[in-house]
């Protein structure tokens, strides 16, 4: 998108994050931008965590899958290859729901689980979807579905 001319480029003395004093100055950075500059780094710094997010989010799936399938917590004896999550409104926004979890098999069959049921990072899990929504943001009745095989999201 390229830049109004109407909107000035900030100075760019950006601090390394070596730096004892980064928070600070990052700060200081921030509160010497424009609303239009605000808004557009926000944009860069969501467009950077989705995709570690889907990573992180997809690895600890395909485990907890593969760790579900290998302790018959499943209604098929078939891999996952993709699974699917609804979402609700909380007090504080809308989130991916981890306690109703649909894995269709390769044979179309549809378990539903808890994530709690996983054998996966207990504490990592319900914490990286949730960041996900908080940055892909979410409606009411939104899915996400993530295919296993091929890592795509899709909303």
């Amino acid at each position: 998108m390229p830049l109004s001319p109407a909107i000035e480029r900030p100075p760019l003395d950006l601090p390394s994050t070596a730096d004892p004093q980064f928070e600070e100055r990052l700060c200081r950075f921030l509160d010497s931008l424009n609303t239009s500059w605000l808004h557009r780094v926000e944009a860069m710094s969501i467009s950077r965590q989705v995709p570690r997010y889907q990573a992180r989010l997809l690895g600890l799936l395909r485990a907890g899958a593969h760790r579900a399938l290998v302790d018959g917590l499943l209604e098929s004896p078939w891999p996952v290859a993709e699974i699917r999550f609804d979402s609700s409104v909380y007090d504080n926004g809308t989130f991916w729901d981890d306690y109703s979890v649909d894995f269709v098999h390769f044979d179309g069959t549809v378990t539903t689980l808890d994530l709690d049921d996983l054998d996966v990072d207990e504490q990592d899990l319900p914490g990286v979807l949730a960041d996900h929504a908080s940055t892909v943001r979410p409606d009411y009745g939104d899915t996400l579905t993530i295919d296993l095989r091929t890592g795509e999201f899709s909303y």
